[in-house]
């Protein structure tokens, strides 16, 4: 499950939010979500007309018996104050 939280954290697939896997379910698992990728885009004002299926959070609970719930949590954060390009040797 921390696979999945992982990738709902990435700041470029996922919801744009820290998710912290709280299930205690060990070990790994191969399973399959069908859901629409468009539904979770508030942005996208076509959304509820071309729905092809349910939303990652209806899915998530409906298939797999998981629910996202938003709280707040200490989560490890990694800062870089500055950045430059490597001197020549």
């Amino acid at each position: 499950m921390i696979v999945l939280a992982d990738t709902l954290s990435n700041p470029l697939t996922g919801l744009g939010r820290v998710v912290v896997d709280r299930t205690g379910i060990p070990g790994e698992f191969d399973m399959q979500l069908d859901f629409d990728y468009n539904a979770q885009d508030p942005r996208n004002p076509n959304r509820e007309a071309a729905l092809a299926g349910p939303s990652l959070f209806t899915a998530l609970q409906e298939q797999w018996g998981l629910k996202l719930e938003p709280a707040k949590a200490m989560v490890t954060i990694l800062v870089i104050d500055q950045a430059s390009l490597p001197t020549e040797n």
